[in-house]
């Protein structure tokens, strides 16, 4: 995949029921973004998630759940298991 020169983000939360999913899965049709489906989950998401919503504290520099976030938006997390489908075919050189 091309090199991304402009790094910009897009984090789509809300609650259950509530359209995410296919908002997210909209936004990720576009060819330079990856959607990625519940990072939080802990059956398949981020190494070290262990609730599908938890809370994140701001003030603290070493919150577990904010270093995760960081680790997301850096293309450092691991995921514990690797994502099929529409993600996978335009992820296919992108390491996370």
């Amino acid at each position: 995949m091309a090199e991304i020169k402009n790094k910009k983000h897009i984090l789509v939360t809300g609650i259950q029921r509530s359209g995410t999913t296919f908002t997210g899965a909209m936004l990720g049709r576009a060819p330079l973004i990856i959607y990625l489906p519940e990072p939080f989950n802990p059956d398949y998401g981020i190494e070290g998630a262990s609730k599908h919503f938890p809370i994140i504290d701001m003030q603290n520099l070493n919150d577990r759940n904010k270093l995760s976030i960081k680790d997301i938006f850096t293309y450092k997390a691991r995921f514990k298991k690797i994502y099929k489908g529409f993600y996978a075919q335009k992820s296919n050189q992108i390491y996370f």
